[in-house]
């Protein structure tokens, strides 16, 4: 699982300000670096698939643009433009194929980085793979009985964070008609942590690298 997250100013953006982790999750696209209103940020760069930074400090406000470029040729990828509330912590992920027939798209989720109840963790799941037609479940099961089920999770969402008790569990995601899945086994999720757990690929059973379905754990504190 991904490090502790710690805050960055990159650079020191003037007036209120949000908090972002961005997160390269397009298959096709080995290295990304992030503009912010066409500003690179210089604490995320060079985001390989499924890597992210540590949160940073952006403008917050009304329609700033936040863009992903290619870090071999500055070429943008994809860009949104979004409302950032101050003091607001957010994921913005580079999704998609990364081709011409299915380009890649930005999508921005709201952190909820409350502190978890005592010997609680936090849990969401992040639908990224690039078939449309992925509707998946997510579950997180563990020798304690806790049991956490999040379903009807369609292409390029993200649940809301659920707690679950402290211990060592399964996560499995599953798509629910044709049932593809990925589970991560012995998954400890420590107390007071906070994890996102991100599907990805394609449906192909011959498929390899970045385009193999997989199942991936991110930190988010």
């Amino acid at each position: 699982m991904a490090a502790c997250k710690k805050d960055n100013n990159d650079p020191p953006a003037t007036g209120p300000t949000a908090r972002a982790l961005f997160v390269n999750a397009t298959l096709h696209e080995t290295a990304l670096n992030v503009e912010v209103n066409d500003t690179a940020q210089q604490n995320a760069t060079n985001l390989t698939f499924l890597s992210n930074n540590n949160y940073i400090n952006i403008r917050s406000g009304a329609s700033v643009k936040v863009g992903f470029v290619r870090a071999s040729s500055q070429g943008e990828i994809a860009s949104k433009t979004e409302n950032f509330t101050t003091g607001s912590s957010y994921s913005i992920f580079a999704v998609g194929n990364g081709t011409t027939n299915s380009p890649s798209a930005v999508v921005v989720v709201s952190d909820d980085l409350t502190a978890p109840a005592t010997g609680m963790a936090k849990v969401r799941f992040a639908n990224l793979s690039a078939e449309p037609d992925f509707v998946m479940s997510g579950v997180v099961s563990g020798t304690n009985g806790s049991i956490k089920l999040d379903s009807n999770i369609t292409t390029n969402k993200v649940t809301p964070f659920r707690e679950v008790a402290a211990g060592n569990y399964t996560i499995t995601m599953a798509e629910q008609s044709n049932f593809q899945s990925k589970t991560l086994q012995n998954q400890n999720l420590a107390a007071g942590k906070i994890y996102t757990y991100i599907f990805t690929g394609i449906d192909n059973p011959g498929a390899t690298g970045n385009a193999a379905l997989k199942l991936t754990a991110m930190g988010n504190n």
